[in-house]
């Protein structure tokens, strides 16, 4: 519903710059109260916006404005930077910054033998950003050292030195020079306060002044890294500060440290730092590491010359590494450590100690926002009923049981950015769709690909119902086919059970097939040879072995559906139920018979007999009967698939009249049973 917007702006009777200091505690509360979640800004962002009765922005607006102010925040020193290291950037016209830091370290045989030195340190830094592309910083110091060590003749330093109320002041200037790179000046003053009292010592204070330079890859690659490098001389007074006649070297070295007491020196500082605002919301954090170097150029101090450990050495090195995260409202905790690298000689500055924590917390303001036109509004609401111009499909994807698919992709044909994800329950929506014909394809995994086509109407839903058919599972059957020699057979393989298939092996004898999940009985026909049965089971996903031998059927037997004959058949002497080597060879035919037909369930095994035996007919049958299928069970036919009956003399083929026919009522048949 479009809304009209009337604001009448009324101003303040004082002056804007009459308030601005007045006002600074002020903006720190009022910045709390407001949920004012501050965010980072590149050197694009530092033009002062002017606030009009005509341009004067909606408060929303102003609040998103506000937001990219965050990242300006102080150093340890006071100018907008890291820890060490200034950035040249000095944030939004009259925009303020406040910090406050602590630094700790503990080390033994730091300055002497034997001794054990501890430091606790604070700092209040703070930053004013008056006019475009100047800052003013400053910072106020203190310390407390405290170094123990064996007693010493002449000792004359407290065994804890406090340092109370050294004061930092210095302007910045920064200018972007393109897009997401800038440069800026640096100088700033040093006030150490007197080592006998609170006041400051004006002939100790130091001054440094140098370039700096920022590049920004957000703007330039879209990468959320920024580099940055700072040159300056420090010019360090400090050893005015304290008359060190007659001290020992030991208190002269706990005082040196404990007032901040060095050399001039030429510093040197590589820093690189990553804004994850975008990445690590609603929590932004802003990790970083500072390379230092400095190299003094001030002279080494003679009395210490002669202790020094270290002659010469000039140079001192370390890193910095912390992380910054704004936690609640604009205010931003962090976190880091110095870790030394390489330490100077003791006779120029005292040395570095392994590692020192940091630790603090950081809020900036936005005193402008105080002497902005207040903004009275009034909103007139209209009612503006304008006609539809785009349709919706809704609908479900199912099984075809009637289950919901949830997870399916739908999307419409011709249409690229038109695609979503069905829910649990298989239903979706699709909006935004200009009127006309649309064709909707669904598609999930284990399920076939699904089209059906609907009519998109303006200001309409609608409704489609797809049901999706399951993919099926298939397993692998894979052989070769042989003959009785190896030697590979090309043959027509028939399967039949779940699934009927018909294929051939290729002139290797090889063969391969999917086949839906089941028993399967498999067929292998080939010319001049008799086919081959084989019996298995498929899981799904898996692979099976079938091969296949196709032996020739002896010579000396026929197979018919129901017997199996022998051109000679079996016979037995009188009383003698043995099997004699010629019928062995017979039975081994059999043998490979029944090996490739699985179809033959049982082979039963009849002996017959004449009536000359008497009583004793059916025992002799028996003992016959049973010395076959004993033989064939021996050559690995499974003893459940021969049944063998003494039929007596019961069944004769031909009557008992002469001694020929008696002879050949004596024998042994083969009978097939399915």
């Amino acid at each position: 519903m479009p809304t009209t917007t009337i604001a009448t702006p009324v101003r303040s009777p004082w002056s804007r710059w009459s308030r601005r200091c007045a006002l600074v505690a002020a903006a720190l509360l009022a910045n709390l109260s407001a949920g004012r979640a501050l965010a980072a800004a590149g050197p694009e962002d530092l033009q002062e916006p002017e606030a009009t009765a005509s341009t004067a922005a909606p408060a929303p607006a102003r609040a998103a404005a506000v937001d990219q102010n965050a990242g300006f925040l102080p150093s340890l020193d006071g100018p907008v930077g890291l820890y060490h290291t200034s950035t040249a950037e000095v944030g939004p016209a009259h925009h303020v910054r406040l910090a406050l830091h602590g630094q700790y370290f503990r080390a033994t045989e730091f300055l002497s033998n034997g001794d054990s030195d501890t430091m606790l340190a604070g700092s209040l830094s703070f930053g004013f950003t008056p006019i475009r592309y100047l800052e003013i910083f400053g910072g106020l110091l203190t310390s407390s050292n405290r170094n123990e060590r064996p007693s010493e003749p002449g000792r004359t330093d407290p065994m804890v030195i406090r340092s109370h109320g050294d004061l930092l002041l210095g302007p910045k200037l920064a200018v972007p020079i393109g897009t997401g790179t800038s440069l800026g000046f640096e100088a700033g003053l040093r006030f150490l306060a007197s080592a006998s009292s609170l006041a400051f010592s004006a002939q100790s204070t130091s001054v440094w002044f140098g370039p700096i330079g920022t590049i920004d890859l957000r703007p330039l690659a879209g990468a959320p890294l920024r580099f940055h490098v700072n040159a300056n001389f420090y010019v360090d007074n400090s050893n005015n500060l304290y008359d060190f006649t007659g001290t020992t070297p030991q208190s002269r070295q706990a005082a040196k440290l404990a007032y901040s007491v060095g050399a001039s020196r030429v510093r040197l500082a590589a820093a690189v730092d990553a804004p994850l605002e975008q990445l690590t919301a609603p929590v932004p954090l802003q990790p970083f590491a500072e390379y230092h170097a400095e190299i003094i150029t001030g002279n080494a101090d003679p009395d210490l010359a002669l202790l020094e450990p270290m002659p010469g050495r000039r140079v001192r090195q370390w890193m910095t590494v912390g992380l910054r995260a704004r936690v609640y409202r604009g205010l931003t905790l962090d976190a880091g450590a110095d870790v030394r690298l390489q330490t100077n000689g003791l006779a120029y500055q005292p040395p570095m100690a392994p590692v020192t924590f940091l630790f603090g917390a950081a809020f900036p303001l936005d005193v402008d926002a105080f002497t902005r036109p207040v903004v009275v509004t009034k909103v007139v609401e209209r009612k503006v009923v304008a006609p539809p111009t785009e349709g919706r499909i809704a609908g479900v994807a199912k099984d075809k049981a009637g289950k919901g698919i949830a997870r399916a992709v739908v999307t419409v044909a011709g249409r690229p950015h038109a695609g979503v994800v069905t829910d649990a329950d298989g239903s979706f929506e699709i909006a935004a769709l200009a009127p006309g014909p649309a064709k909707v394809e669904v598609s999930a995994p284990d399920f076939e690909n699904e089209k059906v086509t609907t009519v998109v109407t303006a200001g309409q839903v609608a409704e489609v119902a797809v049901a999706l058919t399951a993919r099926a599972r298939t397993g692998s059957v894979r052989g070769k086919t042989v003959d009785a020699s190896g030697r590979a057979v090309e043959a027509t393989l028939k399967f039949s059970g779940a699934q009927a298939l018909e294929t051939r092996t290729d002139g290797s004898g090889l063969y391969q097939a999917a086949l839906l999940p089941g028993p399967y009985k498999v067929v292998a026909e080939a010319p001049g040879l008799p086919t081959k049965e084989s019996t298995f089971e498929v899981v799904a996903d898996s692979n099976r072995q079938v091969d296949l031998t196709l032996r020739p059927i002896s010579p000396d037997l026929a197979v018919s559906e129901t017997d199996i004959v022998l051109r000679d058949p079996i016979r037995f002497k009188a009383g003698a139920p043995k099997l004699t080597p010629a019928w062995q060879g017979e039975l081994d035919a059999i043998v490979a018979v029944l090996e490739d037909r699985p179809d033959i369930r049982i082979l039963r095994v009849e002996a017959h007999w004449d009536p000359s035996a008497g009583a004793k007919a059916k025992e002799i049958t028996d003992a016959q009967a049973a010395a076959v299928k004993d033989y064939l069970v021996k050559k690995g036919v499974p003893e459940t698939r021969i049944e063998a009956v003494g039929m007596s003399a019961d069944q004769p083929l031909v009557p008992n009249v002469t001694p020929e026919y008696k002879v050949k009522n004596r024998r042994v048949e083969l009978h097939i049973i399915r």
